[in-house]
């Protein structure tokens, strides 16, 4: 029995070893096929990423968007593909699919790039989660620090309320399902940019937005009946098969410069799918149409350059760019045309102007004011209108209020000098992707942001009104923002912008200035301000204390002491100065003490006092023959501090004096 229960022992452990390895060799199998299919996977889904990147690197977002979902839903989620997928949908206005993958990316912990958090704020508020929105927006504060003196996303939408209601706005009866946006009127033609507007136009697909490329088109313009007729596409030449878009006509109507895709590489190597514009400048033949199309300098085949515009006396062309060493995503530039027509080297415009965000579609007033559309601000949602003053050597950015803005995109605006004007949107109410609106200026831009500081001048001594007073305002920077001069009735009335910090200088001859701060008041009327002036012309009088004339307090001795104090020789320096303007005037310095103590005792102590102070004035320069002192003691107080009534330090102190007296 033993020894068959050996014999059988063993043959089971030989039998079941070799299942065994059998089961190890099965499931070394098996891992290898699974590690195999994982790599597989990886491989493929790594293949799939980088093709999404050359994609979104070609700013093909739709495609691009296609890709990362699909990765996105099979579990893989970094944070750098979530930052890029909410982007695709972001930078197409699709603030819901945006809002999705931005909350993911947030939700992962705190993102390096504080642009995300804006972005975020923005798609939520488009959603109407105003105070989420507010929330998100704080932070991206917190991260950047305040922007443009706000605080808080309640204080920016503070200032949005009470530059809103100034437009009339009416949709531009040529609105298709296509996209259109922008406009100007140049010779009774309105010019404007739009996709293919009839299915089959077009056969090609821009990838950014999955949309046909865009053209110029034009509608003739009635201008006594401010009618429009039939669209046309633009001239001859005009339009390209990929992108022609926003572009600007010179006054005498011989020059354009308009967006394109890149149709003159410079290099081989140029990817045509990289979707790069720039801007070419064409002149106009004697047939009518648009010739020699000419690549400019500011352009590069390795970023954008887009939405050229004029300055008042086309001298500077302002547009937008991606280049490198910019502060966000686009920024503004500007270069100046010189006379042969070449373009200086580009000037961003700074970050009076630009953010983090997006800056785009410029447009210069012919009075040299800068409206332009910005993403990088918390405002009422996505691209928003603002307004900077040129001329300000400090730009202060404004917010032009609803209803230009809405809470979705809001862009390409353009106003006359009667204002009116366009605007482009993309709010739901419209026919397509991109509608243009028309508009009417009710409340011009500048009564909305400035108020005014007005009062009288008058004399300190004499309460009379001062004639030719020179009103300053500047700003926190010591910048000339305004400047006015009184009148007979010393009247002055100044404008100012009530959102920001102002500093009124004030100054005339032969009077002591004044600077007053005017602090920010978003929420205030015009500010009553009225000023007083000393005189500081000397009315040489005999027997007459200067001191009040030269707005002077008295000269102060520390108790039992004859030295002259720190504040005391600051004082003295007036007398200095009188003494050296007027080279025949002689003054006796009188010095009195306080009642405390033996008569003889503070005659002497007068004395002292008296030549210390002498003895300042004459190591100043002044002459010996024009200066004496006398002391008095106490004989001459001015109070009732003497020896029968009792008297604080303080109210003995006044009576620790010296006086200037003219004598002739």
């Amino acid at each position: 029995v033993g020894t068959l229960h050996t014999i059988t022992k063993q043959g089971i452990s030989k039998i079941l070893l070799k299942e065994k390895l059998m089961v190890k060799k099965y499931v070394i199998n098996a891992v290898i096929v699974t590690t195999l299919f994982i790599v597989s996977a990886l491989e493929a889904q790594d293949k799939r990423i980088e093709k999404a990147d050359q994609k979104y690197e070609g700013r093909a977002y739709i495609d691009a968007a296609k890709v990362y979902e699909r990765v996105a839903r099979s579990g893989y989620k970094s944070e750098e593909l979530l930052k890029k997928l909410g982007n695709t949908y972001y930078f197409n206005a699709k603030y819901q699919q945006s809002s999705k993958w931005y909350g993911e990316l947030i939700a992962m912990g705190d993102v390096d790039e504080p642009i995300y958090y804006l972005r975020y704020s923005q798609s939520i508020r488009a959603l109407g989660e105003d105070e989420k929105a507010e929330k998100y927006y704080n932070i991206f504060l917190e991260k950047t620090g305040p922007q443009n003196n706000f605080t808080d996303a309640k204080s920016y939408l503070n200032i949005i309320e009470q530059n809103s209601g100034r437009y009339d706005m009416s949709p531009f009866e040529f609105n298709s399902e296509a996209i259109e946006f922008g406009g100007f009127v140049k010779d009774d033609v309105f010019y404007f940019t739009s996709s293919a507007r009839k299915k089959g136009t077009r056969k090609i697909i821009d990838g950014w937005s999955n949309q046909y490329f865009l053209d110029v088109f034009t509608v003739n313009y009635d201008s006594v009946n401010q009618s429009y007729n039939k669209v046309k596409r633009g001239k001859q030449k005009l339009n390209t098969k990929e992108h022609d878009a926003s572009m600007t006509i010179t006054k005498d109507g011989k020059t354009l410069y308009i967006t394109r895709s890149n149709s003159s590489p410079n290099s081989l190597d140029v990817d045509p799918d990289t979707g790069k514009l720039k801007i070419y400048r064409a002149t106009l033949n004697e047939k009518g149409e648009w010739t020699n199309f000419e690549d400019l300098i500011i352009n590069s085949d390795s970023y954008s350059t887009a939405h050229p515009v004029l300055g008042p006396e086309e001298k500077t062309l302002y547009f937008v760019s991606n280049r490198p060493g910019g502060y966000g995503e686009t920024d503004i530039y500007m270069s100046f045309i010189k006379e042969n027509g070449a373009l200086s080297e580009p000037i961003n415009l700074g970050t009076g102007v630009n953010t983090k965000g997006r800056e785009s579609f410029p447009f210069v007033t012919q009075n040299n004011e800068l409206y332009f559309s910005s993403d990088g601000h918390y405002g009422l949602g996505g691209y928003d209108v603002f307004y900077v003053d040129l001329k300000d050597k400090l730009y202060r950015m404004i917010n032009v209020g609803k209803p230009i803005n809405s809470s979705y995109d809001d862009f390409a605006f353009s106003i006359n000098s009667q204002g009116k004007g366009f605007v482009s949107s993309n709010r739901p109410e419209g026919q397509g992707q991109d509608d243009i609106y028309l508009f009417t200026e009710t409340i011009p831009i500048k009564d909305a942001i400035n108020t005014s500081v007005n009062g009288v001048v008058l004399g300190d001594q004499t309460g009379q009104p001062i004639e030719g007073v020179e009103i300053t305002v500047r700003d926190i920077k010591g910048n000339l923002i305004n400047s006015v001069v009184t009148n007979a009735k010393g009247e002055y009335k100044i404008e100012i912008n009530k959102f920001y910090d102002n500093t009124i200088i004030v100054t005339k001859q032969d009077y002591e200035g004044q600077d007053l701060v005017i602090p920010s008041n978003p929420n205030g009327k015009d500010i009553i301000q009225d000023i007083k002036l000393t005189s500081t012309k000397i009315e040489v009088v005999d027997n007459t204390d200067i001191r009040e004339q030269l707005n002077m307090p008295p000269i102060y001795f520390d108790f039992n002491e004859s030295t002259i104090k720190e504040a005391a020789a600051l004082e003295l320096e007036k007398i200095v100065a009188l003494l050296k303007e007027y080279p025949t005037i002689k003054i006796e310095v009188r010095s009195h003490t306080d009642s405390r103590g033996e008569d003889d005792y503070n005659l002497r102590l007068s004395e002292r006092r008296a030549k210390a102070t002498v003895a300042y004035i004459i190591s100043r320069g002044v002459s010996a023959d024009r200066i004496t002192g006398k002391g008095f003691g106490k004989s001459i107080l001015i109070n009732e501090c003497d020896t029968r009534n009792k008297c604080s330090d303080e109210e003995h102190a006044k009576n620790r004096r010296s006086e200037f007296i003219i004598k002739q």
